[in-house]
């Protein structure tokens, strides 16, 4: 995701205040957040999900509309995301 650099700190207390609760989200086996090694206004945030149905649960409740309309205000430009299976 791309911030506006000035918003990050205000990012990273959001996502302090939300990562328990994702990660006891059913079906979230781990969380990360990356920071970008060169681009301070790139962060990656990183969930494994026990299967597609357990990642479409948490995508439909209110504690990931809520935490994406609290975040989306920040970004600096339009934020992608990957699913993704191992190799």
């Amino acid at each position: 995701m791309a911030f506006q650099v000035e918003n990050i700190p205000d990012f990273l207390e959001l996502f302090d205040r939300k990562k328990h609760a994702i990660k006891s989200s059913e079906g979230c086996l781990s969380l990360q957040l990356l920071l970008h090694a060169k681009n301070d206004g790139i962060i990656f945030t990183i969930s494994v999900w026990k299967d597609e149905a357990s990642l479409e649960r948490y995508r439909k409740s209110d504690l990931f509309k809520n935490t994406w309309q609290a975040t989306k205000i920040y970004f600096a430009d339009r934020p992608e995301a990957w699913t993704t299976s191992e190799y």
